[in-house]
């Protein structure tokens, strides 16, 4: 019985749907950011200490490298970083920093 339930528990144990370290927060930022020295303006739609997803029906490759440059609400001095697309999709790109953010 004891087998039993502990197989049950296993199967329908809740599963964690964000395994992301770091907290997304929702936001509407301006970003300009430049693949294969192709500048683009598009808005990211959330963004946490270690990356960001930016809005864009253009078709971007996985593992391109990009340099972008925003600022974050509340600030005065624009961020530039480096990441790479770790996710493309037909809403957007999700993009891994190659440093972590120290605010966000």
């Amino acid at each position: 019985m004891q087998e039993l339930i502990g197989e049950l528990e296993k199967k329908y144990k809740p599963q964690p749907t964000d395994l992301r370290k770091h907290l997304r927060k929702p936001s509407n930022i301006v970003v300009d950011f430049s693949i294969d020295d192709f500048p683009f303006t598009k808005f990211i739609q959330d963004i946490s200490a270690s990356g960001a997803f930016i809005e864009t029906a253009l078709p971007f490759s996985t593992d391109k490298e990009l340099s972008m440059t925003f600022t974050l609400p509340g600030h005065e001095n624009a961020v530039q970083i480096t990441g790479k697309i770790v996710r493309s999709d037909p809403k957007g790109i999700g993009v891994q920093f190659d440093e972590l953010l120290t605010e966000v």
